[in-house]
């Protein structure tokens, strides 16, 4: 009886192991502002080419000084973006700079 709970506490404790992933570096994407809500903002990096990041409460909105702004900024003004990739696949943004 005992080592069946020890064979499933340890079988626990890989399983929580081998889903960590180790925090991941930032990203910037460059480009034109093409949509900004709440929730999220979606950047043309290229030509035909969008990215689209969620927006949480600890994404900052700043100039290019790295002051902080009030408004959002408007459609098609030049923004860089840092951000960074949650475990479940989405795009968050960390920084958005317009520039």
């Amino acid at each position: 009886m005992v080592s069946r709970r020890l064979l499933c506490l340890s079988i626990i404790a890989l399983s929580a192991r081998a889903q960590f992933q180790p925090p991941q570096t930032p990203v910037t994407f460059d480009g034109t502002l093409k949509a900004y809500d709440k929730k999220f903002v979606i950047v043309e990096t290229a030509p035909e080419q969008t990215v689209r990041l969620e927006i949480d409460r600890k994404t900052k909105l700043v100039d290019a000084q790295g002051k902080p702004l009030t408004r959002p900024p408007a459609e098609g003004s030049q923004v860089a973006i840092d951000g960074r990739k949650r475990l479940n696949g989405v795009l968050v943004a960390l920084t958005i700079k317009v520039l």
